[in-house]
C-alpha cells in the first residue's frame, strides 16, 4: 500500500485500533491488515476523515454495490466519534494524532459502548477495550 491520501471513516479508525480478524470475510481481513501494517510503518500518514465510503469500505461485507447496508448506524457512530474527539471531516489529521485522540478520549475512558452502539462487533471490541483499561490502571 502506497497511498498518499488515505480516506477513513471515523468508526473505521477505531476499528483499526481494536481489529481482530474473527467474523469478517477474507478480502476484508486482508484489506484491514494492509491498512494496519501501512499505518504502523507510517504513523505520520495523513488521514482524511470521511463521511462516505472509504479505503476500507470497498472490502466490507456490508458494502452493497457502493452503498453501505448499515449506513444509518455507522453514520451515527462516525458523528459520535467526531464530536467526542473534537474532529471534523474538513481537516485532515495525522494517524499518530488520531490514534492518540481515539485512545485518550474513547478507549481509555471506556466509551466504546457509547460510540459504537448497535455495531455487530461491539461485545468483542468492548472486551478488548476493558483489557486496555485494566492494563492502563
Amino acid at each position: 500500500m502506497n497511498e498518499t491520501e488515505l480516506f477513513i471513516r471515523p468508526h473505521h479508525a477505531l476499528c483499526i485500533l481494536l481489529f481482530t480478524p474473527g467474523g469478517h470475510s477474507t478480502p476484508y481481513t486482508e484489506a484491514m491488515y494492509q491498512i494496519i501494517d501501512h499505518l504502523k510503518s507510517n504513523p505520520g500518514q495523513t488521514i482524511h476523515l470521511s463521511s462516505n465510503l472509504d479505503s476500507i469500505c470497498r472490502h466490507c461485507p456490508y458494502n452493497q454495490s457502493g452503498s453501505c447496508k448499515k449506513s444509518d448506524e455507522v453514520t451515527a457512530s462516525d458523528q459520535r466519534i467526531l464530536a467526542l474527539c473534537g474532529l471534523n471531516t474538513e481537516k485532515p489529521v495525522r494517524w499518530d494524532s488520531l490514534q492518540e485522540r481515539l485512545t485518550d478520549t474513547i478507549l481509555a475512558k471506556g466509551k466504546i459502548k457509547q460510540v459504537c452502539k448497535g455495531c455487530t462487533y461491539l461485545s468483542a471490541c468492548d472486551k478488548i477495550c476493558k483489557n486496555f483499561i485494566e492494563k492502563e490502571s
